[in-house]
């Protein structure tokens, strides 16, 4: 989990044989978040989460010409069981806990070339509404609705994306996973409502199929310039985040593993609080296997 800087263990099975596409998953991770003590002074803590899911979703193909498009409507069903840990307030909700959840998500975009980083035109919308039983007396609603929409840039093969998102997630007892990132460099911030804005810039540096015996092949270096915004509301008090910065990555082969890397570095910098990151971008691209 990117915003909260903590990581979980899941796995699942889909199947597609017949329609609906059904899928089973279990996960088993920790939990961050803050809260504001007696002395209005916010405070780190955690916990661990165990979730049981079941999803029921209805993928329909709408792709025409040289447009990629489909629209899937969904339903989710989870079970998840709290546990506290030594940082875990008294307050804070402990057991178990039902989710019920409906999405719907939809994309359209131009077919892309292997040079093309993004597709040049394209729009996903992506909302998700939801609420949440506690032990069956305490429910809650949610909302998380994303809307994003890529354009070619300045040159051949560069790509530009905005994306604006709006979240709306009760906090109290028990805090709901934020389907929302973060503007970049914030981590583990607390927010009942949330609007977003955000704008990159990518396109490709150097192409050097450069190939070092088996053990590395560089095949591209690519740079990514971004922008961030968003304020939130917590508590009526309204904050405001906003980052800027850039990005250099490589899509590189490791010991002829079919499937690339994208390994680089990211520079942050949060005007509002004056500060500076450096962080290490590192991801697997399974789908381009």
């Amino acid at each position: 989990d990117l915003n909260e800087r903590t990581g979980r263990l899941e796995g699942s099975f889909n199947y597609r044989g017949f329609y609906p596409s059904i899928t089973l998953a279990a996960s088993r991770g920790s939990r961050a978040s803050r809260y504001l003590d007696t002395s209005r002074v916010l405070r780190d803590f955690g916990w661990k989460e165990t979730r049981f899911s079941v999803l029921v979703e209805q993928p329909l193909n709408l792709t025409t010409g040289k447009y990629l498009s489909a629209i899937t409507p969904g339903v989710e069903a989870k079970r998840i069981i709290v546990t506290h840990d030594e940082t875990t307030p008294r307050f804070y909700f402990e057991g178990a806990q039902n989710i019920f959840q409906t999405s719907l998500f939809f994309y359209r975009q131009l077919k892309r070339s292997a040079r093309d980083l993004r597709p040049k035109w394209g729009q996903v919308v992506d909302v998700n509404l939801g609420s949440t039983f506690l032990n069956y007396t305490f429910s809650r609603s949610f909302l998380n609705v994303t809307t994003i929409l890529l354009a070619p840039g300045i040159l051949k093969h560069h790509s530009s994306r905005l994306s604006l998102g709006y979240e709306k997630l009760p906090q109290g007892k028990y805090n709901n996973y934020s389907a929302l990132l973060y503007p970049r460099g914030y981590i583990r911030q607390v927010n009942s409502e949330l609007r977003k804005l955000s704008f990159d810039y990518k396109f490709p540096l150097l192409y050097p199929d450069l190939r070092l015996g088996p053990i590395v092949y560089l095949q591209r270096v690519k740079a990514n310039i971004f922008l961030d915004y968003a304020i939130g509301t917590y508590l009526d008090e309204v904050k405001n985040y906003n980052s800027m910065g850039f990005e250099l990555t490589n899509d590189l082969h490791l010991l002829n593993f079919p499937v690339p890397l994208d390994i680089g570095f990211r520079y942050i910098f949060m005007p509002s609080v004056s500060m500076s990151k450096l962080e290490l971008i590192l991801s697997v691209k399974f789908g381009e296997l």
